[in-house]
This record gives structure tokens, sequence and C-alpha cells, in this order.
């Protein structure tokens, strides 16, 4: 077996992850995504400065 570096292994669970997503049902998916999206704290985060 060959050993993978970091980038290696990220950039294949990455694919792993995609092929995964790729059967997920994509309106189920935007229901939850706009169900936890909290604009109030999205926004406050990109108004505070970073470190």
């Amino acid at each position: 077996m060959i050993a993978l570096t970091g980038s290696e292994t990220a950039a294949h669970q990455l694919a792993q992850a995609i092929e995964r997503a790729e059967s997920l049902d994509h309106q189920q998916v935007q229901e939850i995504g706009l169900h936890r999206f909290d604009p109030t704290r999205h926004f406050t985060a990109l108004a505070t400065p970073s470190c």
C-alpha cells in the first residue's frame, strides 16, 4: 500500500464526500440549510474584526 500525503488524503476524503452527496435529496438539503442559517449570527461574524 502506498502512503498518502495529508493533501492526498484530504482530496480522497473530499471526493468520497462529493460522491455521497450526489445521492442526497437536493430539496431537503436546501430546506435544512435554510432552517439552520442564522442571518444575524452570520452577518455579525462578518462585521467582527479578526484578531
